[in-house]
């Protein structure tokens, strides 16, 4: 019994471990390619599972792409259906995820006047009925909370612009 709850024991500690590494301590997104070692287009759904283990949802986005959601991380990471490597090309990080950009944005505490300051003038975009609005760079697109009192179109740029990050996704550049 003694053996049995020593393993459990160490089953939680190795499994929080996880969490804490993204949630606690404050990691560089890097532009068109990522964090520590996920890197877009180098590591596949495999290696995330391998490294990141099995509490995750995976969402199947029509006919064009599976999402692997690890919620209590903050992070998602995407590949094509019809790629039989798994290839990721997209990573998304969200809260709880503790990190900032190679320019020192960060996630939930940056604003968007900050991002267009720190990368310039952004190109924006969003979808019928998506609750956020997105603004690109080369490498890495910023997300906002939709202002759902207002139109979803046009933009209203100056409402938009001094909300906070609630989501920063990198793709290759």
């Amino acid at each position: 019994m003694k053996k049995i709850l020593s393993i459990l024991s160490l089953l939680v500690l190795i499994n929080c471990g996880s969490v804490n590494k993204y949630t606690q301590y404050e990691h560089i997104i890097t532009e068109g390619k990522g964090i520590d070692s996920f890197h877009i287009n180098t590591i596949n759904a495999t290696d995330v599972k391998h490294k990141l283990g099995k509490d995750y949802d995976l969402i199947k986005h029509k006919d064009y792409s599976f999402q692997i959601v690890y919620k209590n991380l903050g992070m998602s990471f995407y590949y094509m259906q019809n790629d039989p490597e798994e290839q990721i090309f997209l990573i998304s990080f969200k809260s709880p995820f503790n990190g900032k950009t190679s320019k020192n944005i960060v996630l939930n505490k940056s604003t968007m006047i900050d991002v267009v300051n720190a990368y310039g003038k952004p190109e924006w975009f969003t979808c019928n009925g998506c609750d956020t609005w997105k603004a690109e760079y080369d490498g890495i697109y910023f997300e906002v909370e939709r202002d759902k009192s207002l139109p979803q179109y046009p933009l209203n740029e100056d409402v938009h612009i001094k909300k906070k990050i609630i989501g920063i996704n990198i793709s290759k550049g």
